[in-house]
């Protein structure tokens, strides 16, 4: 059963309604909820720097009166490449807590744009699938069409920021003066990204990747002496003589279960940036192991990345060879648990399919209307499949890949 819906429900918010916002009503009305945001003075949303604004969220997008309206906080641009696409994806930083749909109240969301996506849903999917088999704290998903000084955008996908927090990835938060033996174990969240030697921030590198720190933000040296060793010790055992020791092996640092689910979900859909680029976090929480979560970053995957050709091909490995797990398969017993756990989990994967349709059938006139502000079905044209010029034959493409990866996926299980 899924956990998380993303039909618009009713919320409570406990705060004061203000005047009701006037804005354009899209025609005809999606029936997805509806986030209006003013910034103030109508100035432009850059990506570095947090412009301030209002904020007021509708049931649905033609609905009359807000759910909560007039919220203060403000608004800047996120994303790397997916930043420099036409239609801008967003943070959102509220000056006190705020909740959407099921999810606890947070300070800070993200307003995913899914451009370079032309399905809208494959974020979704992969953040539902991991979801449905036990991947630890996987984001939530919920569609959304986003209105910016009375100008819509479009449709987004609204989920969490990725972040150590009650609700997100939940593991101590380290304060610079937590270096004691007993609370400097944990937690620590960490992401595998090649691009962070270029950027101020803080980081080590492993013999295989360059780790951001993602939390705590500010590492004391303690700190970063405790972690970057703790991971180097533990790829050290992995590529090392013994690493198949049940005991002094990859397992005392690796959690397997959430190895194999991380894997399962990212093989599934091919993503071009899980085997060895960027995105791929895992954490470790106070006396815990290293484990994999929360998945992140799924548009340009299961088909969705022309620069990278072996990710076109829904047959062959790919997330298999990212040094980590290509040493982990050479376990047998490791191979086994893949396999068995593919087999435990088959039935909630090949559920993707109709998953799929279901929500395409759902975003009928939200997809419609996203089209009409962003026309163009080929663009970028390095990462969207040439050939396609309709919402319906990239959905179709989508399914075939993905109905083909499965298939091809379990033959190989049944075969080892």
């Amino acid at each position: 059963m899924l956990k998380r819906y993303f039909i618009p429900l009713i919320l409570s918010v406990a705060l004061t309604a203000c005047q009701k916002s006037e804005g354009p009503i899209i025609e005809p009305p999606s029936g997805l909820p509806a986030l209006r945001i003013h910034t103030e003075g109508g100035n432009e949303i850059g990506r570095e720097d947090y412009v301030p604004a209002d904020f007021s969220f509708y049931a649905k997008d033609n609905a009359e009166e807000a759910i909560w309206e007039n919220v203060v906080g403000k608004i800047r641009g996120r994303g790397n490449s997916t930043w420099d696409m036409v239609k801008k994806p967003y943070k959102l930083k509220f000056d006190n807590e705020i909740d959407f749909f099921d999810m606890q109240a947070q300070k800070i969301w993200v307003l995913l744009a899914n451009y370079a996506d032309k399905t809208l849903v494959r974020n979704y999917l992969a953040y539902q699938l991991a979801d449905n088999i036990g991947l630890p704290f996987s984001p939530s998903y919920h569609f959304i069409e986003v209105y910016v000084n009375d100008k819509h955008q479009g449709n987004y996908m609204f989920t969490d920021q990725t972040e150590v927090n009650p609700g997100r990835v939940e593991i101590p938060e380290l304060s610079p003066s937590d270096n004691d033996p007993d609370v400097i174990t944990g937690g620590y969240l960490l992401e595998i990204d090649t691009r962070v030697p270029d950027k101020e921030k803080p980081y080590f590198e492993t013999e295989t990747f360059p780790i951001r720190i993602r939390s705590p933000k500010e590492p004391s040296t303690q700190q970063m002496n405790y972690i970057s060793e703790y991971v180097k010790e533990a790829e050290g055992v992995l590529f090392g003589e013994h690493f198949e020791d049940p005991e002094q092996g990859f397992r005392k640092y690796f959690d397997e279960e959430s190895m194999i689910r991380w894997f399962l979900v990212s093989e599934v859909f091919k993503n071009v940036d899980s085997k060895e680029f960027s995105s791929i976090f895992f954490h470790k929480n106070r006396d815990g192991k290293l484990v994999m979560g929360p998945l992140w970053d799924f548009d340009l995957s299961a088909g969705n990345a022309m620069h990278c050709e072996s990710c076109m091909d829904p047959k062959g490995w790919y997330v298999l060879h990212h040094p980590w797990f290509h040493r982990m398969y050479d376990d047998e017993g490791f191979k086994k648990k893949v396999r068995d756990m593919w087999k435990e989990y088959k039935p909630v994967i090949e559920q993707t399919i109709p998953s799929l349709d279901h929500i395409t059938a759902e975003l009928s006139t939200s997809q419609q209307n996203n089209f009409k502000l962003w026309p163009d079905f080929s663009d970028p044209n390095w990462a969207v499949k040439p050939g396609l010029p309709s919402y319906k034959s990239h959905v179709d493409f989508l399914r075939s890949f993905l109905q083909t990866r499965i298939e091809w996926m379990d033959e190989q299980f049944r075969e080892e």
